[in-house]
């Protein structure tokens, strides 16, 4: 007999998007409920380096998934929505 472990997460769990930094590993997070914008530099290592320019096609897209994911927290009665995700590598760092 085979068994299959999964991992999946309701979006109501997802309380924060973060923000990481790749040069120097500085991290933000920002509360999917109060979140309005993403981080658009690191103000650690490359203050004049943009991430996103405002209203660009990547700004208005996490925009719109950080809508969504406070949206969809709240299902119709009688639903449940999932997302599976990766465990193999989770918790690693």
């Amino acid at each position: 007999m085979t068994v299959k472990t999964t991992t999946t997460i309701e979006l109501k769990d997802i309380k924060s998007i973060e923000f990481e930094c790749d040069s120097c590993h500085t991290k933000v997070a920002y509360a999917i409920e109060k979140f309005n914008h993403p981080m658009s530099m690191c103000n650690v290592c490359h203050p004049s380096k943009q991430f996103f320019l405002p209203d660009s096609k990547e700004d208005n897209a996490l925009r719109n998934l950080a809508v969504l994911l406070r949206e969809c927290a709240k299902p119709p009665a009688g639903l449940t929505m999932r997302f599976q995700i990766d465990s193999s590598d989770a918790g690693r760092a």
